[in-house]
C-alpha cells in the first residue's frame, strides 16, 4: 500500500525523502537517455534494510510497465537501449508500473513476494552487496524498446 501511495506523490516530495540512509547504499553506474529526458534514476529511500527500505525510480516515461532486477557484483554491459550495471545472473524480483509522472516506489516489505524477499534477505544476511536496477518499457522511443535506470548497491 505504501509503495502505491508514494507513486502518486509529486516528484518534488519524493526527491526530498532521505536517500543513501546510513551510508550503506549508493547510486552507481550510468543511465541512458529515454523518450522523456536524460534518463531514469534509481535511488534508495529510507533505512538500508529490507523491512523499511524502498527503491525510488524517477525520470522514466509515464504509465509504463517495468521490472525491478537484482544481482551481485558490478559491471557495465549493454541491455536494451541502456546498460546493465551488474553481471548475470540478473534476477527479477518485482514488477511495478510507473505513475503518470514517470516515478515509482517499491517498498520491499509491501511490494516484494515473500519468496523473493526471503532470497534477498538470505543474501543480505550473508553480507553480500546487492545491486538493484529497474528496466522499463519506453514505446515512444521506438517499437519494442526498453531501457534501464542507473543502479543502487546496498550493503546490509
Amino acid at each position: 500500500m505504501l509503495d502505491h501511495l508514494l507513486c502518486l506523490l509529486p516528484v518534488s516530495l519524493l526527491t526530498a525523502l532521505p536517500l543513501l540512509a546510513d551510508g550503506k547504499a549508493q547510486s552507481y553506474c550510468i543511465t541512458s537517455p529515454n523518450s522523456v529526458g536524460a534518463g531514469a534514476h534509481l535511488a534508495w529511500v529510507g533505512p538500508v534494510n529490507l523491512d523499511e527500505g524502498a527503491l525510488l525510480v524517477t525520470g522514466a516515461p509515464a504509465d509504463q510497465g517495468g521490472l525491478f532486477i537484482y544481482g551481485t557484483g558490478r559491471a557495465l554491459t549493454p541491455l536494451f537501449q541502456g546498460y546493465s550495471c551488474f553481471p548475470r545472473p540478473r534476477l527479477i524480483f518485482a514488477a511495478k508500473r510507473l505513475s503518470d509522472q514517470g516515478t515509482c516506489v517499491l517498498a520491499f516489505a509491501q511490494g516484494v513476494a515473500a519468496s523473493e524477499l526471503a532470497n534477498l534477505q538470505a543474501l543480505a544476511d550473508a553480507g553480500v552487496e546487492l545491486s538493484f536496477q529497474y528496466v522499463y518499457s519506453d514505446p515512444a522511443a521506438g517499437v519494442n524498446v526498453a531501457n534501464a535506470t542507473d543502479a543502487v548497491a546496498a550493503q546490509f
